[in-house]
């Protein structure tokens, strides 16, 4: 009876311990990179600075809309353009931005496919618009934050 269970453990260790070593060609999964949505600086001179709103790993995307805070003192928002992953018909696309009367230094903005289509997966790294402020004070900075 001891040699029987005595067996049983061993083998049980054995295949335990096998478990744990890759068998050959075999290849695990790449670590999953988390979704992500940034802003990027595309141009900035004394009197013009361009962001660019950049996603990557994002999927089924359908549209997207965020806000963006800023100090009006430096910046005046001008203007978002959809970034050339959208689709290009202006009937299949609906895009706008804008800064609220009530809320100077936040831009309230979105972007969707319109209809009856499927949404698209961002992959490594799409830019979804390109945001175009006038710069007021060119010495001065300032954050530039999605809230």
């Amino acid at each position: 009876m001891t040699r029987r269970v005595l067996l049983v453990l061993l083998a049980s260790l054995a295949f335990t311990a096998g478990c744990d070593k890759q068998r050959p060609g075999f290849q695990p999964d790449p670590p999953a990179t988390p979704p992500q949505v940034q802003l990027r600086v595309v141009q900035q001179t004394d009197t013009e600075l361009r962001v660019a709103v950049v996603a990557s790993g994002l999927t089924d995307l359908y549209g997207v809309a965020y806000r963006l805070s800023y100090d009006p003192a430096v910046l005046r928002f001008e203007e978002q353009t959809p970034g050339a992953w959208w689709p290009a018909a202006p009937d299949t696309l609906v895009h706008r931005a804008s800064v609220p009367a009530t809320a100077p230094g936040l831009v309230v903005a979105a972007l969707s496919r319109r209809g009856s289509v499927p949404g698209e997966d961002t992959g490594d790294e799409r830019i979804l618009a390109e945001l175009r402020f006038t710069r007021l004070r060119p010495s001065a900075t300032t954050p530039l934050h999605f809230i």
